[in-house]
């Protein structure tokens, strides 16, 4: 059986070709914009995946990030593990609009089943959170 270990949103997550290993940069805790709709040009998402011995090595998978009741989008993923238990999926999203605040929740499907979900709180900024 498939998991998900953790899932980040970021700006952007760096793989080192050489060592392979994972830098995270801009780490996404909220989000928060002035008004809504709003356009993020980039996010990218970091799930980190588990899987048994007994599990295929391949997989076809589909992330569904969605706000409330409303999809955002999707995207079908494929996952190699190439004799791993572990594997990354990295995901840059590029041109979202978050169309008004609330939860925002990226899946990680195995047909109907979730694997794991990243929540991240999508806020209006008050005139106190403001910085100039």
């Amino acid at each position: 059986m498939l998991d998900v270990y953790f899932a980040i949103a970021a700006n952007r997550v760096l793989v080192d070709t050489r060592t392979n290993q994972v830098s995270i940069i801009d780490v996404y805790e909220k989000l928060e914009a002035p008004k809504f709709p709003v356009f993020l040009p980039k996010v990218t998402l970091l799930f980190y995946l588990s899987r048994e011995a007994n599990d295929p090595q391949t997989r076809d998978l589909t992330m569904i990030c969605d706000l409330e009741d409303q999809e955002i989008f999707n995207t079908q993923v494929h996952v190699d593990f190439q004799s791993s238990l572990t594997n990354r999926i990295v995901l840059e999203v590029e041109g979202i609009t978050i169309p008004k605040p609330g939860s925002l929740k990226a899946r990680i499907m195995d047909k109907d089943q979730s694997l794991g979900v990243l929540d991240l709180v999508v806020e209006q900024q008050t005139s106190a959170s403001l910085k100039y």
